[in-house]
């Protein structure tokens, strides 16, 4: 494992001398917010929560373009965490980043997340755990449509525990006039069992299914805007439950406000 971060490492820091005149930097920021409104029974009903917590993230996102269609970068995000009196607030887990498209909009990419981060927000004991995604993106006329697959690939750490996850998301548009787009995003996003100790916990996977209407707008070649209002429409939480009747895992409902501002820069 150690080696494939130092291979990472190494094409990020050697990714300039393989730039050609395609060569740019991307960088990504704004703000995403989650405003909790309960969770979802293993049955999908929402079941209104003790706490009302809220969450805040300030994303980035820097990516350099090596040759046309090859980019290399890292995320990470800055987040607080509140419920009632408590509250968590640090950076999460970074990620180093490749990122594939061909032509004709479809593309691959690969996130490493590093076993790093405030306590607060990734625990005692973060493991390293990767998002390996496919994309595609179309348009045609005065309409687009985007789709994304992200399988998220987990290791037993020091809880000797693993819970696997997968996201399916489609997002159709319509753009008015140049430079600006109206959209309508939708989500499924599902964990399957966890496995404890290399036996599958049967009755703990969950889903939910959001939508996400927006906006979005380009000022210029440079820069863009956009807006999303992400809801969760329904979902389900384990099946398995503690002690006290809860869901073992637990699939919270939530609305919320995401702002996103992308730079195209050299």
């Amino acid at each position: 494992m150690k080696k494939a971060v130092l291979v990472f490492i190494l094409c990020l820091v050697l990714s300039p001398v393989f730039s050609q005149e395609e060569h740019r930097l991307i960088i990504g920021t704004g703000l995403e917010t989650e405003f909790h409104t309960g969770y979802f029974s293993s049955d999908g009903e929402i079941t209104g929560s003790p706490s009302t917590p809220s969450t805040f993230n300030i994303p980035l996102t820097i990516f350099y373009r090596i040759i046309a269609g090859l980019e290399i970068g890292v995320k990470e995000g800055f987040k607080l965490e509140t419920a009632d009196t408590d509250m968590h607030i640090g950076i999460d887990q970074p990620a180093i980043s490749l990122r594939y498209t061909l032509d004709f909009g479809l593309g691959t990419y690969g996130d490493m997340y590093l076993p790093v981060g405030s306590e607060d927000i990734v625990g005692t004991d973060p493991e390293i755990f990767f998002n390996i995604a496919l994309f595609y993106y179309v348009d045609i006329a005065d309409f687009f449509i985007s789709a994304e697959t992200v399988y998220m690939l987990t290791f037993a750490g020091a809880n000797d525990t693993t819970n696997d996850n997968f996201k399916i998301s489609i997002q159709p548009g319509y753009v008015p006039f140049e430079g600006f787009q109206i959209s309508v995003g939708m989500e499924f996003d599902y964990s399957l069992d966890r496995v404890v100790g290399g036996t599958v916990d049967e009755g703990t996977s969950t889903y939910v299914v959001k939508v996400s209407p927006g906006i979005g707008c380009a000022l210029d070649e440079s820069i863009s805007l956009s807006l999303e209002v992400p809801i969760t429409v329904f979902g389900a939480s384990s099946e398995d439950v503690d002690g006290n009747g809860d869901p073992v895992i637990m699939k919270e409902s939530y609305w919320g406000i995401t702002v996103t501002v992308i730079l195209n820069l050299l």
